[in-house]
Order: C-alpha cells, then sequence, then structure tokens
C-alpha cells in the first residue's frame, strides 16, 4: 500500500496537493474496508474520523518515492510494463514518478487497443474480458489480482505483439512502406495499437494524429480511404 500524504495530517495534505478530502478519504475508506484492513464501522464516522482511522494504519505503508523505485528495481526497466488502460490512467502517474525520482522508463504497452484488435466482445473493461475468456471473475480493482487477471489474459490471447521481436516489428511492418514512417515511428504507433496501414488509416479519417507521422501523410490516407474505399492496399 501507499500513502502519499506520509506523517502529515491528512485533510490539509490533500487540501494542499489540490484534492477533494472528502472524495479521496471516503475512497480510501472504502478500499482499505474492502481489503479487512479498516473495520467497517469507520465508514460511518465523518471526513476527519475517517482520516484518523487510515492515519493510524498508514505509518507502514510506502511513501510514492519508495514504492515507484522498488517496483522499478523489481520490473526490469528495459522490459515492457503493461496495462489495462494504461494510456489513459496508470502511464501518466508512473511517468510522473519516474520522472521525479530520476528513473529511466521503461517501453508501456496499453492492452485494451491491442485486446480490441484480438477479441470481438460487447465490452473490453478487463473484469468482463476476464469473464468472457474465463467464465469466471477475481477481485477486481486490487492491483495484486488485476495484475494476474490481465496477465493471465495476455497468456491466453498470446497478442502478435508480444511475439514479435523489435527487428522483426521494424522489419516487416508495412508501415514502412509509407513515405517519411521509419522503425522509430513503426514502435511508437505500435504503442497506440496501430500495426497496419489500414489501421492508420481508420485513425487518420477519425481525425487523430500523431507526431511521429506527417501530417500530410494522414491527409494523404484519409482522402484515399474516401475515395477508394476498394483498394487492395488497405485490406
Amino acid at each position: 500500500m501507499v500513502n502519499p500524504c506520509g506523517d502529515k495530517p491528512i485533510v490539509q495534505e490533500l487540501q494542499r496537493m489540490g484534492q477533494d478530502p472528502e472524495k479521496s478519504i471516503n475512497f480510501w475508506t472504502k478500499l482499505l474496508v474492502g481489503k479487512k484492513m479498516l473495520n467497517s464501522a469507520v465508514k460511518r464516522k465523518d471526513t476527519q474520523g475517517k482520516a484518523d482511522a487510515i492515519q493510524a494504519i498508514s505509518r507502514t505503508f510506502l511513501h510514492p518515492m519508495d514504492a515507484i523505485k522498488q517496483a522499478h528495481a523489481f520490473a526490469n526497466p528495459k522490459e515492457t510494463w503493461v496495462a489495462h488502460n494504461g494510456k489513459s490512467f496508470d502511464f501518466h502517474i508512473l511517468k510522473a514518478h519516474m520522472d521525479q525520482a530520476d528513473l529511466k522508463h521503461p517501453t508501456f504497452l496499453d492492452s485494451l487497443p491491442i485486446l480490441r484488435k484480438e477479441l470481438d466482445l460487447v465490452s473490453y473493461s478487463q473484469p468482463l474480458v476476464y469473464k468472457a475468456l474465463f467464465k469466471g471473475t477475481y477481485k477486481a480493482h486490487h492491483a495484486l489480482h488485476d495484475a494476474q487477471a490481465l496477465q493471465k489474459i495476455w497468456e491466453h490471447v498470446e497478442p502478435e505483439t508480444e511475439t514479435k521481436t523489435k527487428t522483426e516489428t521494424e522489419t516487416k511492418s508495412e508501415l514502412l512502406q509509407l513515405h517519411g514512417v521509419g522503425p522509430k515511428s513503426v514502435a511508437e504507433l505500435n504503442k497506440h495499437g496501430i500495426f497496419t496501414i489500414r489501421e492508420l488509416a481508420k485513425a487518420a479519417r477519425e481525425g487523430k494524429s500523431f507526431k511521429v507521422v506527417r501530417k500530410s501523410v494522414l491527409t494523404k490516407l484519409r482522402s484515399r480511404v474516401q475515395n477508394s474505399q476498394n483498394t487492395s492496399w488497405f485490406k
């Protein structure tokens, strides 16, 4: 568990950090009661009472800087870190803490766009993907169980991106056919779940842009999709 407030009074420290103390403390209370680290009676206390109960047990929790350093040491930064919908949430937080701790970023990979590509499901929230694949449930929103569930999903689906080496991706990607797109651009596009010209064309048609691809290339792709839907180049 991580304690972002340290030994400082929780309510005042949350206010200093620009967070809503009541919402944050209610969330922490629900989480800690669910983990059986707090008695459920704490939920009936006012905000300060909940904060005091959390403070009493949080002295054993890690400071965010200690947590990120230990995570970084445990997971080789040369490896790929996978998170479900990580691009929208996890990666921003991890990168900010790594920058603060002066740590090198690993490669981050969001499993959400990849599973959307690999599976045909109504919903792609991690608990529902897990249920669809394994006909069961797990303790969602508990860090360890979330990580184990995602690993199980990943190993079951065996996404194509996991089996390709960097060299194979760089030398075989059809995206290299595009003018101005090189291996580094391919690697960056892959992080966004884009592996084919057709997928890039679709993203361009939806108005998305990427620093690694010239605007003129995206404009040309949009034009080709609109005027040549049957062109085999995109199939």
